[in-house]
């Protein structure tokens, strides 16, 4: 038995490292969706970039860097926003998982686009970064392109598409979030909400 744990402490130690860095950038990635969902733009930034300088290889500390462009307190910076998408799109395996998360995160430069004042931009860049349903099965994307384009005060649009994400998920609305403080204002919104 002294041979059977000579072998497997090593090995034990060897997995340590890397369960703690696992551990680690997921709860350090919780931190910077939490603070994002709160609209707390200083702390969600400053966990994003400290993701960033210690864990340089997880494409969600990239993201969140575009995620973070689509808050009030942000500059819209576009051309940054696609460089930043190009550096996460390079990190990603191939797969239905990585397309559908590039996907979503083309939606949100749609959104920081739009911030930036160039409307007809936004629309055509959300537009195109639909996914079928055959990576998209149950329209994460559209839910997220109704968000956006709230948060870029398109109103009619957010509304028109989330009543295709409701249709598509009878009962089930997205969730709150300061997204829809401009949706909101539309009586149509409280019905999509009060539907679920």
């Amino acid at each position: 038995s002294g041979g059977a744990r000579d072998g497997v402490g090593p090995a034990r130690e060897a997995q340590a490292p890397a369960a703690v860095r696992s551990v680690a950038d997921a709860m350090l990635g919780r931190l910077v969706e939490a603070q994002y969902d709160l609209n707390e733009y200083g702390d969600a930034e400053e966990w994003c970039l400290e993701g960033r300088d210690r864990f340089p290889d997880n494409f969600r500390f990239v993201q969140c860097q575009i995620y973070l462009m689509t808050m009030r307190q942000a500059r819209p910076d576009v051309a940054r926003a696609w460089a930043l998408y190009d550096e996460m799109a390079s990190m990603m395996p191939e797969g239905e998982q990585s397309e559908l998360i590039q996907g979503i995160t083309r939606t949100f430069i749609g959104g920081v686009i739009g911030r930036a004042g160039l409307a007809d931009s936004a629309d055509a860049v959300m537009t195109r970064a639909r996914l079928g349903p055959e990576v998209d099965p149950v329209e994460e994307q559209m839910s997220m392109e109704a968000a956006m384009r709230s948060v870029i005060d398109d109103v009619d649009g957010s509304i028109e598409r989330l009543e295709r994400y409701m249709l598509a998920n009878p009962g089930h609305f997205p969730g709150e979030h300061w997204w829809w403080r401009n949706a909101e204002r539309d009586p149509r919104f409280d019905r999509l909400r009060a539907a679920r």
